[in-house]
C-alpha cells in the first residue's frame, strides 16, 4: 500500500516538475518575444543579404571580381543589400535613386569627414591661420588631382581605342569630325577640344561602359541613419556599384552595346559632375574625384591627337580585340591593346611639330 502511494507521489511530482518547467520556458519565450518587439518598435529593418560565417562574415564567398559578385547578389536581394565583411557591415547599392540618397540627400552624414577643399580656395586662404591649409596639404591635394587624372586618362584612352577598333564605323565618324573641325593640314590643339562633340560622346560612352573605378571609395555614415527605408548602422561601409548602375536597362537602352550616340542629344545634361545619378564616372557630391577637369581635358586631347594624326588597325589583320579585364581599384585591360598606326597627314612635317 505504502509503495503504491510513494509511486503515485513520484509520478505526481515528476508531472508537476515538467509542468512547471514547461510553463517557465513558455513564459521566458513570451517575454523574449515581447522584449524584441518592444526594442525594435519604430525602427526600420536592416537591408536583406546573404548569411556569412562567424568572425569573417561573407568574405570567403566573395569572387575575384566584386562587380559581378555584387551584381549577382543584387539580382537576389534587390538594389540595396548587406554583406558582413569581417567585423564591418558592407552595404552595397546598385540603384541610381539610392545613390542619390547617399551622395546628395544625406551627403553630410555619409561623407564622414570634412569635404575636400579645392586647391584654388586653399591657396587664397593660406594667410588665414584659422582656416588655412599647410603648404604640404595643398601639395597633397594637387598631387592627388594630377595622379588621379593621369591614371584615369591612360585607362580611358586605352578602352576608347579598344572600342573604336571594334567599331570601325564609329572610328570613321570620329575622324570625319576631326577633319571637318581641324583639317588635315593642322594638328590638334587644346582649343579644338571643346568643338569635338562626337568625340566627347565617345569618351562619355567609354566611361559608362568601362568606368576606371567601378566602386567609389566606401562612404561611412557618422551616425545611425536610413537608406531606402532600411536601417544603416553608424560606421557601415557603403559601396556604390557604379559599374552596375551604368548598365541599368532602366536608364540605358541596350546597355551592353557601345553607342556614343546616346550622349549626342544629352551631351550637356549628362556631364562628368554627377548631377544625374545613373551616370557617375567620377562620383558626386563632397567625395567627388578632384581630378575631373584634368582627366576630361587630357583624355579628349590625347584621343583626338591619336585619331587625327593616324589611321589605326589591328595587327595581323585581326578581326576582334581582347576585352578581358583585371579587376582592382582601377579596372584595366588584362592584355595591353596592340594597334598599328599609319600617317593621316600628307605633310609629314606636321609630325615633327
Amino acid at each position: 500500500m505504502w509503495s503504491r502511494w510513494w509511486s503515485a507521489s513520484d509520478v505526481t511530482s515528476e508531472f508537476g516538475g515538467r509542468f512547471i518547467l514547461t510553463g517557465v520556458t513558455a513564459l521566458s519565450l513570451l517575454f523574449f518575444i515581447l522584449f524584441v518587439k518592444t526594442r525594435g518598435k519604430g525602427k526600420s529593418p536592416s537591408p536583406p543579404g546573404p548569411t556569412g560565417l562567424p568572425f569573417v562574415g561573407y568574405l570567403p564567398f566573395l569572387g575575384s571580381d566584386l562587380r559581378y559578385t555584387f551584381k549577382d547578389l543584387a539580382n537576389i536581394y534587390g538594389p540595396i543589400f548587406k554583406v558582413r565583411l569581417g567585423t564591418k557591415d558592407g552595404i552595397v547599392i546598385t540603384s541610381a535613386s539610392l545613390a542619390k540618397e547617399v551622395l546628395r540627400d544625406k551627403d553630410v552624414i555619409f561623407s564622414n569627414r570634412d569635404p575636400t577643399v579645392a586647391a584654388k580656395t586653399a591657396l587664397t586662404k593660406l594667410d588665414d591661420p584659422a582656416t588655412s591649409l599647410t603648404l604640404a596639404q595643398v601639395k597633397g591635394i594637387l598631387t592627388d588631382a594630377i595622379i588621379g587624372g593621369v591614371d584615369t586618362t591612360a585607362t580611358t584612352v586605352e578602352w576608347a581605342m579598344t572600342e573604336l577598333l571594334r567599331h570601325p564605323e564609329i572610328l570613321k565618324n570620329a575622324q570625319e569630325e576631326l577633319t571637318a573641325k581641324i583639317g588635315l593640314d593642322n594638328t590638334v590643339e587644346e582649343g579644338h577640344v571643346g568643338e569635338l562633340k562626337y568625340l566627347n560622346a565617345i569618351v562619355k560612352e567609354t566611361l559608362r561602359m568601362h568606368p576606371p573605378v567601378p566602386f567609389f571609395v566606401p562612404h561611412c555614415p557618422d551616425r545611425d541613419t536610413t537608406i531606402g527605408g532600411y536601417n544603416i548602422r553608424k560606421n557601415s561601409q557603403i559601396y556604390i556599384n557604379t559599374w552596375a548602375i551604368h548598365r541599368d536597362p532602366q536608364f540605358w537602352e541596350a546597355p551592353l552595346e557601345f553607342r556614343p550616340e546616346r550622349f549626342s542629344n544629352d551631351c550637356e545634361k549628362l556631364d562628368f559632375f554627377g548631377k544625374q545619378f545613373h551616370y557617375l564616372p567620377f562620383g558626386s557630391g563632397r567625395r567627388m574625384c578632384t581630378g575631373i577637369s584634368l582627366a576630361e581635358k587630357t583624355s579628349m586631347f590625347v584621343l583626338a591627337s591619336l585619331l587625327h594624326s593616324f589611321e589605326w588597325k589591328l595587327p595581323n589583320d585581326a578581326n576582334d580585340v581582347d576585352l578581358s579585364e583585371t579587376f582592382g581599384i582601377v579596372v584595366k585591360k588584362s592584355k595591353p591593346l596592340m594597334a598599328v598606326p599609319s600617317p593621316r597627314f600628307s605633310n609629314l612635317e606636321l609630325y615633327s611639330m
